[in-house]
């Protein structure tokens, strides 16, 4: 039978695979697009769990409040569900430190080739 991190987590995920964008509109980029860069530069840049989660990606993003807002940054505040490529856990038990809620900022620009992230807090 299923645990329940992980029905909650195939929960969210389902919601977040028919729900729109949980970026709020605004005038600096399509909030698909802002949503893409955050979730491919956390993936290439981020860790977890004091560097015992090095493959993290994000399950879903939860909530997403702008911080800052001016024509050339943008900066969220964002909430997501984290997994690790590396480290799921397969049913086995093992895994489990690699899933969890974190909130980080993020500063985006509009770079040439389109929206892209400056920066983002945590460890990377």
């Amino acid at each position: 039978m299923p645990k329940p991190p992980l029905i909650l987590a195939l929960a969210l995920t389902l919601l977040a695979g028919c729900a729109a964008s949980p970026v709020p509109a605004t005038s600096f980029a399509e909030p698909k697009d802002v949503q893409r860069a955050v979730m491919r530069y956390y993936e290439d840049h981020a860790s977890e769990k004091n560097d015992t989660c090095l493959t993290p990606y994000m399950e879903g993003i939860t909530k997403v409040s702008v911080v800052e807002e001016t024509p050339e940054r943008l900066v969220l505040n964002v909430r997501y569900l984290f997994r690790d490529r590396l480290k799921d856990d397969r049913n086995d038990g093992f895994g489990n430190e690699c899933i969890g809620y974190r909130e980080r900022l993020f500063t985006l620009r509009k770079g040439t080739a389109g929206v892209e992230v400056l920066e983002m807090t945590g460890p990377t």
